[in-house]
C-alpha cells in the first residue's frame, strides 16, 4: 500500500492538562512540543501540560495510509481529556483546508503533505 508524509500541527490557546491520542490507518514517526511546558510519552501517545494558562503547540509527522489521489483514511481521536473529539486527516487537506478552527474547544488544526520528505 502507499503511504503519504503528513505535518499535523495541533494547538490549543490554553493547553489542556492531558489528553491521549489515538490513530487510526497512520503511525506517528516524529513529534514534540513547540510550545508549552509539558511530558509526552512516546508509547501511549500521552501528554501532560504543567502550563495550562497559555497556549500550546504539538508537532507531528505522519507516515499516513493511501494517497491524496486514492484518499487517506487516517483518523486522529483525542480521548482522555474533557471535551474527547476526533478528525480525519484529508478534511485538513482538502484545497479548501489545511487548517481547521474549532473554537468550542480551544483548538486549531493544520496539515499538509510533507512533500519534501516524500522525495
Amino acid at each position: 500500500m502507499s503511504t503519504t508524509r503528513i505535518n499535523l500541527v495541533m494547538e490549543w490557546a490554553l493547553a489542556p492538562a492531558a489528553f491521549r491520542l489515538e490513530i487510526d490507518h497512520a503511525r506517528v514517526l516524529a513529534s514534540g512540543t513547540n510550545v508549552g511546558w509539558g511530558t509526552h510519552d512516546k508509547a501511549t501517545h500521552s501528554f501532560t501540560f504543567t502550563s495550562t494558562d497559555e497556549m500550546c503547540r504539538i508537532c507531528f509527522g505522519l507516515e499516513a495510509e493511501g494517497t491524496e489521489e486514492a484518499g487517506i483514511p487516517a483518523v486522529v481521536r483525542v480521548i482522555d481529556i474533557e471535551t474527547p473529539f476526533s478528525f480525519q486527516i484529508s478534511d485538513l487537506l482538502k484545497p479548501e483546508g489545511g487548517e481547521r478552527v474549532r473554537p468550542e474547544l480551544g483548538v486549531t488544526l493544520y496539515a499538509e503533505v510533507d512533500r519534501f520528505a516524500m522525495l
